[in-house]
């Protein structure tokens, strides 16, 4: 029996392209149909097996699998595939502060995806593909004969063997810029990732090595385009190109909720006591995330240690700063090292210990809570990183254990050939032997004379 288990609208569209996306589970195993909202296959949607067929002949010698797509009675039949996405990846690179990766990461993203199967030339479009993209042009550029400009981050899945290509609803079989398809790719991120809160659109752009002026002409292929696939039907998106006030994505909505909330955020600071730690000794305090905004603690008594509890659901911290008196503090937690001064926590009671050593004077904290909330995909991260260290540590004991076994074995030997010399070396057989070695010696000498 087959159990629906997620459904997907897409009606602001011309009614050729409208379409829903479910997702059900059959005898066990997770299955994708797309169709019209009636369920039947539209013209639009039975190009899918050609468009799989081209994209497959692109980068078919390389490590990228187009999903597999069959016609069936409940409409286009794809594969779950499952993976990390390119958005979780990079999401996590943002907040690490790791702009190395990133960049790494989006240059592997065109080297795989936008430079394989292209070539350099003039993007001219003629009558009917001005239709989709606009009447501009642009010079010596990469240009690739079939595209899919709809390979945006999430649409894109990586295992340890290949990347996964799991939507091609909108590829072309005529010339179009490589570097639209990122353009696109990014302007999503940007509009659906909290972790980019702190970028503005141009450091975006510069991530990906596009300039302002490439994102103005993409920017009208872009409209353009969302034209093309609305019609005549008025939405959202066209109407906000040329008469909507200033937009706000759901995930731009809900982290001001987020920062609403946080503004009653409790820290507590438990003071030791001979006992350990409990609530009669704590001290709480409510704060409003800021980057600029520390915590300050008046230490009276010399505490050896301080517990903080910064949040009681799971999260990364990155801590800015401890420190008493202006000096730095080394501290310990019930976290996972995630990068440099990144903490991840896949549990609801994130604890962290700092060592205070005997001093008294101003306690100093500034750090920053990433919400497992915002970020879907965190708490596996974490428990993904717990369980590589988890096994990393199994491995060296693992090592250690059979080194010491080695070395002991070796002991063992060696101890038991002393033995036997020792016993050996009284006896008549070893003074004997020792005798023939003198007279061989001596008859040697002789001989040489």
């Amino acid at each position: 029996m087959e159990k629906t288990i997620y459904i997907k609208f897409s009606e602001d569209r011309a009614p050729e392209f409208c379409s829903k996306t479910r997702i059900a589970i059959a005898d066990g195993n997770k299955v994708i149909y797309k169709s019209d909202p009636n369920g039947q296959i539209s013209e639009h949607l039975a190009l899918m097996p050609e468009k799989h067929q081209w994209l497959v002949e692109r980068y078919g010698d390389t490590a990228i699998d187009i999903n597999d797509v069959k016609r069936t009675d409940k409409g286009m039949q794809f594969a779950f595939v499952s993976g990390e996405s390119i958005q979780s990846k990079l999401d996590l690179y943002i907040l690490q502060g790791n702009e190395k990766k990133v960049r790494q990461l989006l240059n592997e993203y065109v080297e795989r995806l936008l430079r394989h199967g292209s070539y350099r030339g003039d993007f001219q479009p003629n009558a009917d593909e001005q239709k989709i993209f606009g009447n501009v042009e642009m010079r010596d550029i990469d240009l690739a004969k079939v595209s899919n400009i709809d390979m945006i981050f999430p649409n894109v899945l990586v295992d340890e063997e290949k990347w996964h290509v799991i939507d091609y609803e909108w590829t072309f079989d005529f010339e179009i810029p490589q570097k639209f398809i990122l353009y696109r790719a990014l302007l999503y991120w940007n509009s659906t990732s909290n972790a980019l809160k702190n970028h503005t659109w141009e450091e975006v752009l510069d991530l990906g090595e596009i300039s302002l002026i490439e994102a103005e002409i993409f920017e009208k292929m872009e409209a353009c385009f969302q034209r093309y696939v609305a019609g005549e039907t008025e939405t959202f998106r066209t109407k906000a190109n040329y008469e909507c006030k200033p937009q706000f994505s759901i995930n731009q909505i809900n982290q001001k909720i987020i920062r609403t909330k946080i503004k009653k955020e409790p820290l507590k600071v438990y003071y030791p006591t001979e006992k350990g730690y409990d609530e009669e000794n704590t001290c709480t305090f409510y704060w409003e995330r800021r980057d600029d905004q520390a915590i300050k603690i008046d230490i009276k008594e010399a505490y050896d240690k301080l517990r903080l509890d910064p949040i009681e659901q799971s999260c990364m911290i990155r801590i800015d700063k401890v420190s008493l008196n202006g000096e730095p503090l080394s501290y310990s937690y019930n976290g996972v090292e995630m990068s440099e001064n990144v903490i991840g926590f896949d549990h609801n009671d994130p604890q962290i210990i700092v060592d205070l050593e005997g001093k008294k004077g101003t306690f100093c904290v500034r750090y920053e809570i990433m919400y497992a909330d915002d970020f879907e995909w965190l708490n596996e991260v974490v428990s993904y990183e717990r369980a590589l260290r988890e096994e990393k540590q199994r491995y060296i004991e693992k090592i250690e254990r059979e080194a010491q076994s080695t070395i002991l074995e070796q002991q063992e030997i060696i101890n038991a050939k002393t033995t036997m010399i020792d016993q050996f070396m009284p006896t008549v057989w070893y003074k004997a032997y020792h005798l023939t070695r003198l007279i061989k010696n001596y008859l040697n000498r002789k001989m040489g004379d």
